[in-house]
């Protein structure tokens, strides 16, 4: 299915990505894939700092939806062929990237966009589409129960420029069992 303004997506677009997520040092080690990263997260509890485990599912997805602007004046049914194909695409990535389906809620989401050669970057409220559309598809491929209040608590977006393709980063940091 092909959409007028989406980029054709390069069959080794995956390889690219894993790589950048390797060489990122500020953010993972340089064992880190797709799928889960244990992290240790430090939560304040009378005064003192407690450590508890937390893990954070990575999804990659090749593109970055449109901006809020293209996304709102679309018409409904472009709009509706626009939500099936990214429920598809994200149910598929899900699988082949060996996601699971949450067990403990509420999540937090992390949505950080890398923008490409050639590509103007957004800004952060303008990409709200793109949580959006994979969340839902999340939800549609069973990785997330729910997309509301009461299963992601909260969420996080941000812009980056890079000299790969264009791709998104789609954090889900589940709370350790018994928080």
């Amino acid at each position: 299915m092909s959409f007028s303004g989406f980029e054709h997506i390069d069959p080794d677009w995956r390889k690219r990505a894993m790589s950048k997520l390797k060489q990122d040092e500020r953010t993972y080690p340089k064992s880190v894939t797709a799928g889960d990263v244990p992290r240790v997260a430090f939560t304040p509890v009378s005064g003192r700092l407690v450590a508890h485990a937390e893990r954070v599912q990575v999804l990659i997805v090749a593109m970055i939806g449109p901006s809020l602007n293209t996304y709102d004046r679309m018409h409904w049914t472009k709009r509706d062929s626009l939500h099936d194909y990214w429920h598809q695409m994200v149910a598929r990535e899900a699988k082949e990237q060996g996601l699971y389906p949450v067990q403990t809620y509420p999540v937090r989401v992390e949505v950080e966009c890398y923008f490409g050669k050639g590509e103007r970057r957004l800004d952060w409220d303008n990409l709200s589409p793109t949580p959006k559309l994979i969340q839902d598809g999340l939800v549609k491929a069973g990785i997330l129960r729910n997309d509301s209040p009461p299963w992601v608590a909260c969420g996080s977006m941000q812009s980056f420029k890079t000299k790969q393709q264009s791709y998104t980063l789609f954090k889900i940091h589940e709370p350790a069992p018994g928080e």
